[in-house]
């Protein structure tokens, strides 16, 4: 029993550690190369009842490769958005 609440302590400190660490450092240490983490993204968002079609893969490659920057595509979805 005390090796279980060890357990249990541990995967809270782990997780506390990985929450305080800075989103550049987390996003380092992803290894899927562009193809799988697309993939996964659209395989994620399907899960919550959105589609990404072959437009927003293309977009998230593009981000992903440094083609365009997460940036401008947030000021052109911000752009769009305003005029809807």
């Amino acid at each position: 029993m005390a090796s279980r609440e060890g357990d249990r302590r541990r995967k809270r400190e782990i997780f506390a550690a990985d929450s305080a660490r800075p989103d550049a450092s987390l996003l380092r240490t992803q290894i899927a190369d562009v193809d799988v983490a697309v993939a996964q993204a659209a395989a994620s968002t399907a899960m919550e009842g959105i589609d990404l079609d072959d437009d927003w893969q293309r977009t998230l490659r593009d981000v992903a490769t440094s083609t365009r920057t997460a940036d401008d595509l947030v000021a052109e979805e911000i752009e769009r958005a305003r005029q809807q």
